[in-house]
């Protein structure tokens, strides 16, 4: 099938490819180009947590930097719909360092495409760094062990321009005793999962567990200006 050892999920969209690409989907759609490139080493590498989607596929495409093996791959592009597009942590651009904590500099398309791809709705982590200056400041991801009542105590609201803001944590709650989260702060996703579309039920919904398990809250800090 066109997604045997791809990126892709089986319902995202199917792209013409090049000669260079005609590995094609058996390699995710991982075209390498022969580009010198400005890796900026010095920028921080940020772990984000993506669950892969119900094809265990992730949904997206990637090419190599360059043609020397130290060199990273980029995210060319994310599919819609697709388990990466949902994260939302992750953009166009990013360049993708390692799988599991595996660097991936020099693995073939193929070791790439069967370290991303795994049992469907199970996790995999990837590390990323974004060439350019971000846009947006870094994202914070903090693991929290639910309560007593299956919560984590915090209170959010959506603001008019999009994101959701976090606009109170509870004394003595889960999140309080977590730490690194503020009033005031963006809240992004809920288990690797962006909360950008979802309405204010389905991200409480997503937070309450069973009392003592962990949820994990990707925030991003609240500008100081």
């Amino acid at each position: 099938s066109p997604s045997k050892h791809g990126l892709l999920s089986e319902d995202e969209p199917q792209h013409e490819m090049s000669d260079i690409s005609r590995l094609g989907y058996d390699y995710g759609l991982i075209k390498v180009h022969r580009k010198p490139t400005d890796l900026r080493p010095e920028l921080p590498i940020r772990e984000i947590t993506v669950y892969r989607g119900p094809t265990g596929l992730l949904g997206f495409e990637m090419e190599k930097l360059a043609a020397r093996s130290q060199d990273p791959y980029k995210i060319s592009s994310i599919f819609p719909q697709g388990a990466m597009a949902q994260n939302g942590l992750i953009r166009v651009g990013d360049e993708l360092h390692a799988v599991d904590n595996k660097p991936i500099h020099k693995l073939s398309p193929n070791q790439v495409s069967d370290l991303v791809k795994g049992t469907p709705y199970t996790q995999v982590k990837l590390s990323v760094v974004t060439p350019e200056k971000p846009i947006l400041p870094p994202i914070n991801q903090v693991e929290v062990v639910r309560g007593p009542q299956g919560t984590i105590g915090i209170d959010y609201e959506k603001t008019p321009e999009g994101p959701y803001i976090i606009t109170r944590i509870h004394p003595q709650g889960a999140l309080e005793r977590a730490g690194r989260v503020l009033s005031g702060d963006r809240l992004c996703a809920v288990d690797g999962q962006s909360v950008q579309d979802l309405s204010p039920e389905q991200i409480a919904t997503r937070i309450r567990g069973e009392p003592g398990t962990p949820v994990s809250i990707s925030t991003i800090a609240a500008s100081p200006f």
